[in-house]
């Protein structure tokens, strides 16, 4: 049975569904008392010994100790944050694989790591409890993952698609405004929010990222908050689309892929690549923040229902200090969306950006220059069937070859279609060297890094 959520474009997951460190001391007693001289010269300082605690649905006592699979907490909301520390690893049981095993509480993080050495919260690999974790909403409790204001952390599957967060009527997953340095990678997110405003992730703070994560059907996929720091999240090797392949649960049609909103900060760099958006996105990337430079490189962008990449700011000094790096991306839009709209691979006012060795097939080139535009931040594109300021782009246009047909698509193909295409070259493309090495939604899941 297919899972409603996931449709085909990947596998259900319901189918597959210590002693502590002595210090050396040279203790000389006399009578009742003791002196204790210093460590000798050299000697080496113990470290802390680390330990690994357990979660399990499976472990039938109440008042465990997480110490073991046997003694595992029962419950998300039964760690024991007080006992974890930096360096320490939380282990999660998903049965025994192909099963699934499904929670029905927040993962609440409530302890930091420390710079170099993060608490990691991690899907279990070893046999009888790699199966699948699955945080489970059934659309009534709020969030899945709460990081707050916690640094230091890493919450991890142990590959693509190992660990779900999904139906969470508010935000699948959240960190905090002062969060810092958080690390999610290899889980699944999908079904999250609804028109009251939760969002698939609600990504705040400082140099959080995503590194291979699948993001699908939520109400908004990825909302960055850039509150922390010079540098901002991070998000790589992302598969972030919407299947619309069910309805209800008051879901919002064609969500938005990565919507960055201004929020009053200092200069941040922020930073999407090596991932596939799309398709069924309606905006792939909405990009609205203030004195900042945002980096978009080697993405492939599928067919979104109204733009690829919108600057919001378009009035100066805002449209000039919010500076793209728009580099080395692959673009595919039908000749108009599905709805018989038209829609548009970037759509922004030009001020300092940097347009460079893109590959845009389809869509409109909404591209607004200004008397205080630079010139010269637009070299080495391949554009064709584009319409709209294509001078922009490149001085002519010119197939670029894709190894899949896309040029008798009509304007509403399926997304499962659309997911299965190949936008890798042809031998002696016009476009060799151009555009994104990401070429397909199969090359991208297909690697586990």
């Amino acid at each position: 049975m297919s899972d409603r959520r996931t449709g085909n474009l990947f596998t259900s997951t319901r189918q597959l569904m210590g002693k502590a460190a002595k210090l050396s001391l040279v203790i000389a007693a006399v009578g009742c008392n003791a002196s204790v001289s210093p460590a000798p010269a050299g000697a080496v300082t113990p470290q802390p010994q680390l330990h690994t605690y357990y979660v399990s649905k499976a472990a039938m006592q109440c008042h465990n100790d997480g110490s073991s699979w046997q003694m595992a907490w029962t419950e998300l909301d039964k760690i024991d944050w007080s006992i974890v520390k930096p360096g320490d690893t939380i282990k999660i049981d998903g049965g025994a694989y192909p099963q699934a095993m499904y929670y029905a509480t927040t993962l609440k993080v409530g302890a930091d790591g420390v710079q170099g050495n993060a608490i990691k919260i991690l899907s279990a690999t070893e046999a009888g409890h790699d199966g699948f974790v699955q945080i489970e909403g059934y659309q009534q409790r709020r969030t899945g993952i709460d990081v707050g204001d916690h640094h230091d952390i890493q919450i991890q599957g142990g590959k693509w698609n190992s660990f779900i967060v999904a139906d969470f009527k508010g935000d699948g997953i959240n960190t905090g405004r002062n969060s810092d340095r958080i690390k999610l990678k290899n889980l699944t997110v999908v079904a999250n929010g609804d028109t009251s405003g939760g969002v698939g992730i609600r990504l705040q703070g400082g140099e959080n990222t995503l590194e291979q994560m699948i993001i699908n059907d939520n109400a908004v996929n990825v909302d960055v908050y850039c509150t922390k720091g010079y540098f901002g999240p991070k998000i790589n090797r992302c598969y972030i689309s919407n299947q619309a392949l069910w309805s209800g649960l008051n879901r919002v049609y064609n969500a938005d892929g990565i919507r960055i909103n201004d929020v009053p900060s200092s200069q941040q760099h922020l930073y999407i690549t090596n991932s596939v958006l799309g398709p069924g996105l309606a905006t792939a990337v909405t990009y609205g923040l203030k004195n900042s430079m945002l980096h978009v490189n080697n993405n492939l962008f599928i067919n979104p229902k109204t733009a690829n990449l919108v600057k919001t700011h378009r009035a100066l000094p805002d449209y000039y200090y919010s500076i793209l790096d728009f580099s080395n991306n692959t673009s595919f839009l039908t000749p108009l969306n599905a709805e018989g709209g038209a829609h548009s691979a970037i759509d922004f006012v030009q001020g300092q950006d940097l347009i460079f060795n893109n590959v845009a097939y389809g869509g409109a080139v909404a591209v607004t220059l200004t008397p205080q535009s630079l010139s010269g931040r637009s070299n080495g594109n391949v554009q064709y069937k584009t319409s709209g300021n294509i001078a922009f782009l490149a001085p002519t246009s010119v197939d670029p070859q894709f190894t899949s047909n896309v040029s008798s698509l009509p304007n509403s193909v399926s997304v499962i279609q659309q997911a299965a295409l190949d936008f890798s070259l042809r031998g002696g493309s016009p476009a060799t060297g151009k555009g994104s090495k990401i070429t397909s939604r199969n090359q991208l899941l297909s690697t586990n890094e």
